[in-house]
C-alpha cells in the first residue's frame, strides 16, 4: 500500500489522503522527493532575486512532467529568499461546484508521499474570524487537485512548514479575501508566504475553444498574446481586472486563486511580480520527446510569477 489506512484518530484529526499521487504526480517518497529536485533543479538562476523579498507566487497545477519545472522555480525562488519553517497560504484554483465562494481546510494535515504537512490551526482560526465570508469546509478539498499538487514542493524544500489551504472561486470578491488575508498575515509572528494556484489559457477543441484557429498558429497566440494579458496584469499587480479578464478571455483557469494571491502580497508590501517561466503543455512534450509536434491541437498554459 502507498498509503497507511486511516485510524479513528486520522479521522478526528482531519486527515486529507492524497488522490493525484501516481497521476499527476509519483506515487512514493523516493520517487516523489526525486521529481522535485528535478523540477526545482530545471530552471535558470535569478541573481535579480537574491536581495528580494520574495512574498508569495503563481504556480501551475498539471501533471509534473508539464509544469512541474516552472513551479519549482517559484518555489525555489521562495525557499531561497526566506528562512524555514514558514506557514503557505494557499489560494486554490477551483475545478467542482462549491457551496461559497471560498473554503478554508481549518486543521489537521494534508498527507502525501512525502508525509505529512500540518495544517496552521491557529492562523486558520485567526482567518476565519477576521475574513468576512470565509467560511471551513473541508469537503471542498476532498477531489480537487489544484492546491494537493503543490503539497510535495513545499515538504521537501521546507520540512517544518505548516500549510492553510483555501479554494477561491472565481469572483471579484476574492480581491477583498486577499486583502484581509493579508491584514491577519501582517501581525503575524510566524512568516507566511502566498502561492496562487492557476493554470492559464486552454486552448484547442478538447476545450471548446480556438477562436485562431487549430494547429500552430492558434497555439501560439493562445500563449504569446492570451496567455501574455493575464500574465501582465500580474506583472503589474492588477488584482482587481484579473477575474474579468479571465472571464473575458479564458485564459485563467484560477482567476479567483490569483486575484487573491495578488493582494494578498500586495497588501504586504509587495509592488511588482517577476515572470520566472512561461511555457505551455506542447513546449513541454517538445522538450520532452526533443522533436517538434507536427500537428498540436490542444495546449494548456502555465507561467511561474513571484512577487516582491
Amino acid at each position: 500500500m502507498l498509503f497507511r489506512s486511516r485510524t479513528i484518530r486520522d479521522v478526528e484529526m482531519s486527515i486529507r489522503n492524497a488522490t493525484m499521487a501516481g497521476t499527476f504526480y509519483p506515487s512514493t517518497e523516493k520517487a516523489c522527493r526525486s521529481a522535485v529536485a528535478a523540477c526545482v533543479a530545471d530552471r535558470e538562476e535569478r541573481q535579480d532575486l537574491e536581495k528580494e523579498h520574495v512574498f508569495g507566487g503563481v504556480v501551475p497545477h498539471a501533471g509534473w512532467t508539464y509544469s512541474g519545472s516552472v513551479a519549482g522555480g517559484v518555489y525555489s525562488s521562495i525557499a531561497n529568499t526566506a528562512g524555514s519553517g514558514r506557514s503557505y497560504i494557499l489560494f486554490g484554483a477551483v475545478h467542482r461546484r462549491m457551496a461559497a465562494d471560498t473554503a478554508l481546510y481549518s486543521s489537521g494535515a494534508w498527507e502525501t508521499p512525502i508525509g505529512r504537512a500540518e495544517i496552521d490551526g491557529e492562523l486558520a482560526g485567526a482567518l476565519l474570524e477576521a475574513c468576512e465570508g470565509l467560511i471551513a469546509d473541508e469537503s471542498a478539498h476532498a477531489q480537487e487537485h489544484s492546491l494537493e499538487v503543490q503539497v510535495p514542493f513545499i515538504q521537501h524544500l521546507d520540512p517544518t512548514a505548516r500549510i492553510v489551504p483555501i479554494m477561491v472561486a472565481p469572483r471579484e470578491s476574492a480581491v477583498v479575501l486577499g486583502q484581509a488575508v493579508g491584514e491577519v498575515v501582517r501581525g503575524w509572528e510566524r512568516e507566511v508566504v502566498f502561492i496562487g494556484s492557476s493554470d492559464l489559457t486552454h486552448y484547442g477543441p478538447r476545450f471548446g475553444f480556438t477562436p485562431e484557429g487549430t494547429g500552430h498558429r492558434g497555439i501560439r497566440w493562445a500563449k504569446e498574446v492570451n496567455d501574455r494579458r493575464m500574465i501582465e496584469l500580474l506583472l503589474g499587480m492588477q488584482a482587481e481586472r484579473i477575474v474579468d479578464e479571465a472571464r473575458r478571455h479564458r485564459n485563467a483557469c484560477g482567476s479567483g486563486a490569483i486575484a487573491a494571491t495578488v493582494s494578498a502580497c500586495r497588501t504586504l508590501g509587495a509592488n511588482r511580480g517577476m515572470l520566472l517561466a512561461h511555457r505551455n503543455s506542447v513546449d513541454a512534450e517538445e522538450e520532452r520527446a526533443e522533436v517538434t509536434v507536427n500537428d498540436p491541437q490542444d495546449a494548456v498554459g502555465y507561467a511561474g510569477v513571484v512577487f516582491v
